[in-house]
């Protein structure tokens, strides 16, 4: 089959490919919007996605390395007057961020000649996909580092037309700044290197002004990182040890903590581990991102277009790679990064296909685009839709199937003065109750204090309770279980139990609660 090659635009942007791409970009941010999380967690990882949603409204400091641009952002956009609560605010960042990514990466594949038909369907494809759009409804860092990747990329293509030094900043500034957000921002770089080198305008490379423009855009991306320093000590959250040592900081930034998730395997187990991990690649079903991307590097090679060949098995592979060897608890959103790519490569056959064959055999192919963006869109809709808000979690709580633990509600009927020992201590549940400690008005007014886990370690799989009892300093402390309010009983605290009909939560019908109030002689 011989495959046309597809021509390469001016270096003057088409006004009609701005109109695309905001098209593009409009389009998906409805669809996030209307099916952004609803409220504080999320569905990949709740945990996590609760700290996101309150970190911006307190500019604490996250786990390694920070993501400290992330947190500045948020911060800004929580304190719009939007009247929306925090959690919402920061899912619907999350969803502009995806419509970003989506038209900016539309707007890179005109500049380097993906006809519009196939720039759409690719991106479509892309946005539909359940990983990408989960985590464009929901507090995480992958999308928005994607954002900056998608800049970047747009940039460089501007680059390979234009040969302005602002453009080279331009890119150099936005996927620096990505690296603020999550480290994956890095990894699109030696596709972006190749762009970059393999264009018209490399001879520029090394002139004064392109390497002061490289020079300032690598500082715009570092200089987010001294927020951890001027806010280590003052935050009310923070993942940075206190006090700051520089040997701390080194620590904090290189993600140490994490390295042991890194396993090095030799080079035919870590190609057996990437073709596996492609299949969990969803665009929008498994494997079908490995077939859009593979056919657009045969589309590069057949056009005998060497550095977009090459550009696209960097850009590809290296992702590829990276995530196959990190054992993370939480794979789907690295996964993000490889989708893209692969959804690159994808507009590229796509283009390279609909310039080939008769009307017919197009009007086949735009079916077979159209059914697999149906698919994607189904699964995604359904997960979607399938999810409980996180911080309303059913539980069999005091032997009662209908009991009901919600956090909201526990903050409602708690007396003022309290001490709050939620029924987990998990990482995930801390979290959903740090997002309202922190962002629950009703926590400040009422003085209302909580605690994490109490109890025989038997009970809770802790090698020691995280909270003891002492009547002296938490004279009425609000349980949950059985089990904690009779272990509190035992410990100077007079435990009377409570029920509380939850006519605003309809999934259950009633909240079990234990109020303990110590003893006087205990006190």
């Amino acid at each position: 089959m011989a495959v046309r090659s597809v021509a390469i635009p001016s270096a003057s942007r088409n006004s009609a490919d701005w109109v695309g791409a905001t098209w593009v970009g409009l389009v998906a941010l409805g669809v996030y919007l209307v099916t952004v999380y609803p409220g504080p967690g999320g569905i990949a990882n709740f945990g996590d996605s609760a700290k996101f949603q309150y970190l911006g409204a307190i500019l604490g400091l996250s786990h390694p390395p920070g993501a400290p641009l992330y947190v500045l952002l948020t911060a800004l956009w929580v304190r719009l007057p939007i009247p929306l609560e925090p959690a919402v605010l920061v899912n619907a960042f999350s969803a502009i961020c995806g419509a970003i990514t989506l038209a900016m990466t539309f707007a890179a594949l005109r500049r380097l000649g993906v006809p519009r038909g196939a720039a759409v369907g690719a991106m479509a494809l892309l946005g539909v996909s359940p990983t990408f759009w989960e985590f464009s409804t929901e507090a995480e860092l992958y999308v928005p580092a994607l954002m900056f990747c998608a800049l970047a990329l747009e940039r460089a293509a501007a680059w390979r037309d234009s040969g302005r030094a602002r453009d080279l900043g331009l890119a150099f500034g936005a996927l620096s700044l990505g690296i603020g957000i999550h480290p994956i921002a890095v990894l699109p770089s030696p596709a972006l290197g190749l762009l970059l080198v393999a264009g018209s305008q490399r001879r520029r490379l090394l002139r004064p002004a392109s390497l002061g423009a490289m020079a300032a855009g690598v500082l715009v991306g570092v200089l987010p990182f001294a927020y951890l320093v001027l806010r280590a000590e003052a935050a009310p959250y923070s993942e940075l040890a206190r006090p700051l040592t520089w040997d701390g900081l080194i620590d904090y930034l290189t993600a140490r903590r994490f390295d042991d998730k890194f396993d090095s395997a030799g080079r035919a187990s870590l190609a057996v581990r990437m073709w596996r991990t492609l299949g969990t690649i969803d665009l929008p079903l498994p494997w079908v991102g490995g077939v859009l991307g593979g056919g657009g590097l045969g589309v590069a090679v057949l056009s005998r277009r060497g550095w977009l060949a090459g550009a696209l098995a960097a850009g590809i592979l290296v992702p590829l790679a990276f995530v196959a060897s990190y054992q993370v608890e939480d794979p789907q959103g690295l996964g993000l990064v490889v989708a893209w790519p692969l959804a690159i490569g994808g507009a590229f056959l796509l283009g390279g296909l609909g310039s080939w064959g008769p009307i017919w055999a197009r009007g086949v192919l735009a079916l077979v685009v159209v059914a697999c963006i149906g698919g994607g869109g189904v699964v995604s809709w359904r997960l979607l839709q399938s999810s409980t808000p996180a911080d309303h979690l059913t539980n069999d709580i005091d032997g009662d199937r209908h009991a009901y633990w919600d956090l909201p509600c526990a903050i409602d009927v708690a007396p003022p003065d309290s001490l709050i020992v939620p029924p987990w201590g998990y990482y995930g549940h801390r979290q959903l109750v740090n997002y309202y400690r922190f962002t629950d008005p009703r926590v400040r007014s009422k003085r209302l204090r909580f605690e994490y886990g109490v109890g025989p370690a038997a009970d809770w799989n802790w090698a020691s309770p995280m909270w003891r009892p002492d009547p002296v300093a938490d004279p009425r402390v609000v349980l949950f279980t059985r089990g904690m309010a009779d272990w509190v009983s035992s410990h100077g605290y007079r435990v009377t139990r409570h029920a509380t009909d939850l006519g605003a939560c309809p999934q259950a019908p009633r909240l079990v609660w234990y109020l303990a109030e110590a003893r006087t002689e205990a006190r």
